[in-house]
């Protein structure tokens, strides 16, 4: 089932977000190396891909199942999920739940997704993510 409508963000700044979770910066911004139209991946990217990473983000619904997701877009930028365009390709993952997975519809708050990356072929997404989690990412102020 496709979800339709628009799911709201919470407006934390980048600099929060550098600073709860430096790790993830560092995936995004080698995500984020590639020239979107060439999908040229750099040394850095080859050397994630089919890893194990945790990257946190902002869930973008695709699909549910019984009321759980098993498919979104992980938006990098808090907001990312309500401007329309889209954010460009290479600030987003395309994530599918590991066979018999799901995840909870955690719209508005920012999210750890556990999975492998692996090099896209959607128009919306330079890469694809086969998740076996997505947890609330454990934001303080």
């Amino acid at each position: 089932m496709l979800l339709t409508g628009v799911v709201l963000c919470t407006p934390f700044s980048h600099a929060e977000l550098q600073a709860k979770d430096p790790e993830s910066i560092t995936i995004w911004n080698d995500l984020a190396s590639i020239n979107p139209q060439s999908n040229q991946l750099t040394q850095k990217i080859k050397k994630r891909i089919a890893q194990p990473v945790e990257v946190a983000g902002f869930i973008i619904a695709n699909e549910f199942n019984s009321g759980q997701l098993s498919e979104f877009l992980l938006a990098r930028y808090p907001g990312g999920c309500i401007h329309v365009p889209l954010p460009p390709p290479n600030n987003m993952l395309h994530v599918t739940m590991a066979p018999g997975q799901t995840a909870a519809p955690l719209f508005g708050k920012r999210v750890i997704v556990h999975g492998k990356i692996t090099q896209g072929g959607r128009v919306d997404s330079s890469y694809e993510m086969v998740a076996d989690s997505v947890i609330e990412f454990p934001y303080s102020k």
